[in-house]
């Protein structure tokens, strides 16, 4: 019975993908469990009902794609330990007071061209804490700009032959099919149209479709800014610029002003006042040693190692209702009080003379030994390790030029992109940008689980016959249509299997096949090809279906509907634009 069993999941294997796909499409519709659930289980089935050979599966986590991924968080990470993203997002913000919503012309053109010769999974990467800073600035929810940041991606890969990956897939098929190899510039024609009307219809529908607010973590994704008193020193040799992104509150040149942060700031000698920062910012200035920050009584001997916590004012807590100089464990024990920080109404306009409430941040320097003392004598909530760390801004320019040059290398061909990426990742390391530590903290589990997931349902798909099934389905419906709505049903089943399956996965199976249908029909196989192109990377109807959608899914809290709502009506929209040029630059 057993071997009857054995023997019609092998007759049927190709059915068998097909209920496994549709039952995770349900799932994934339904979002009863998390995405990364879902693929998981669907993978496991494939290889419970032996859909995919073991070897073919573990290729997955070889693949290109998660490891790119992977090395790109690092990457990105290096830009935020550096401090270029916490610039890059101040300049937005800055121009968006200034300017209001011209600021989002500017970032829509900016992704654009990035995108257009750099792999469009890094651009939307390193400006995903850009847009939801940007959000805030504005004062719209978060889910109204990244799904938009991601589509704009997408439409920006499309408009040169090295903007996406896919591309250049679907090209070196197309040449080892015998076809005269694709230029860079040669399919930009049709990723100008492309980008010329999906670009405002994007506009309108995200305005009408996209979640207008209700981010439940808006208020958590707020970074505390953190109250401390700063003075420069009389014996210092000259002034000191403060960073752009901190307020200043209190400067004793000048009577007690509203914040500014639109402009750098310089202390002369001598001079002191109160500012708030960010843990980073705060951090950094701390680790400077060019100011004297906080209050103490009881100076720690400058000769020990000196750790920093973040404790918690408790409700019991005896120093609730008194002057922060006039915290008790300051003369109890050699411990610096460097700043405070509250949720809700800030603390200030001075550190010395903040009232202290429940549940104030407190940040305190001390010696281990004052620190495990203070928390064993005290109310404090203390947490050990601080979750941020300083910026490295030395080593800024360094990580700017090893990002520019692992895209360089990637866009020539010179290397593979994960090997690009590898390299770069080696040199940050080695010239300070970031450490290992914070290399893997920049992973996310969920994002990789899932693209591994589904590579391995994507492969379990080929493997099992199930995709040719489907394509093999259409074919003989192709063969009766017009050479133009021949053209439209490529583009269709492309992009249908793409929303389904990994656009690379599509590229391989599906562009030989057009290959040989555009001899049948009587069209330019240029033409066909293309439209497999833009079907497969112009994919905006599934967090799944494209690498960037599956990045802004996760960090912006979307529903698997929130993507249908805008992006089936786009993927209409978007396929007919690209057929209509199509037509017209290959005479279809």
């Amino acid at each position: 019975m057993l071997d009857g069993i054995v023997s019609w999941v092998a007759a049927h294997d190709a059915i068998i993908a097909l209920v496994i796909l549709g039952g995770m499409v349900i799932s994934f519709a339904l979002e009863r469990v998390p995405p990364v659930t879902t693929a998981v289980v669907a993978a496991a089935a494939c290889f419970a009902f032996g859909l995919i050979p073991e070897e073919d599966a573990l290729l997955a986590f070889s693949n290109s794609a998660p490891i790119s991924i992977a090395a790109l968080f690092m990457l990105t990470a290096a830009l935020q330990r550096t401090g270029v993203l916490d610039q890059m997002a101040h300049l937005v913000i800055s121009s968006a007071k200034n300017g209001n919503w011209i600021s989002l012309a500017i970032m829509v053109v900016m992704v654009l061209l990035a995108s257009a010769f750099i792999n469009n999974t890094a651009v939307v990467l390193v400006l995903i804490p850009v847009v939801i800073a940007l959000s805030e600035t504005l004062g719209v929810s978060k889910r109204r700009l990244l799904i938009p940041l991601s589509y704009i991606s997408i439409m920006g890969g499309t408009l040169t032959l090295i903007g996406t990956s896919t591309n250049l897939i679907v090209a070196g098929v197309a040449v080892r099919s015998g076809m005269e190899p694709f230029s860079i510039f040669e399919i930009s024609g049709v990723g100008l149209a492309l980008v010329f009307a999906g670009v405002p219809a994007m506009a309108v529908l995200a305005y009408f479709l996209l979640p207008k607010g209700g981010d439940p973590d808006l208020k958590a994704e707020k970074p505390l800014l953190f109250l401390t008193d700063l003075t420069l020193p009389a014996t210092a040799e000259a002034g000191v610029a403060l960073a752009r992104g901190i307020s200043v509150v209190n400067h004793t040149r000048t009577a007690p002003a509203a914040e500014t942060v639109d402009t750098a700031v310089t202390i002369s000698p001598g001079e002191k006042l109160s500012a708030r920062m960010t843990m980073p910012e705060l951090l950094t200035l701390i680790e400077q040693g060019k100011f004297s920050t906080g209050l103490t009584r009881r100076q720690p001997p400058s000769n020990d190692t000196l750790i920093r916590v973040q404790a918690i004012l408790s409700a019991n807590d005896p120093n609730i209702g008194r002057r922060a100089d006039q915290l008790s464990y300051l003369s109890m024990r050699p411990i610096r009080l460097r700043a405070i920080a509250r949720h809700g109404n800030p603390p200030g306009p001075e550190l010395a003379s903040t009232r202290l409430r429940a549940g104030d941040h407190l940040l305190l320097e001390g010696q281990a030994a004052a620190i495990d003392a203070l928390a064993a004598s005290s109310n404090l909530i203390i947490s050990r390790e601080l979750n941020e760390q300083s910026f490295r801004r030395q080593s800024a320019g360094f990580a700017i030029a090893i990002i520019a040059l692992v895209i360089a290398a990637a866009a020539s061909g010179l290397v593979s992109l994960p090997v690009a990426a590898i390299i770069g990742l080696g040199a940050m390391l080695v010239l300070g940008c970031l450490t290992m530590e914070d290399a893997w903290r920049a992973l996310d589990p969920s994002v990789l689980g899932l693209v591994i997931a589904m590579l391995v349902v994507g492969s379990a798909l080929q493997s099992s016959g199930a995709v040719d099934l489907i394509v093999k389905a259409a074919v003989p419906v192709f063969t009766q249509l017009s050479p133009f709505w021949a053209l439209v049903a490529v583009y269709a089943l492309t992009s249908l299997l793409t929303e389904i399956v990994t656009n690379a996965a599509v590229a391989v199976v599906v562009t030989p096949i057009v290959i040989s249908l555009a001899a049948v029909i009587g069209v330019d196989p240029r033409a066909l090809v293309v439209a497999v192109m833009f079907g497969a990377s112009a994919s905006f109807a599934s967090p799944v279906g494209y690498q960037t959608n599956t990045l802004v899914y996760a960090a912006g809290g979307y529903r698997f509907s929130d993507f249908l709502k805008i992006g089936v009506p786009m993927n209409f929209i978007i396929g007919f634009v690209s057929c209509l040029a199509i037509s017209h630059f290959y005479g279809v």
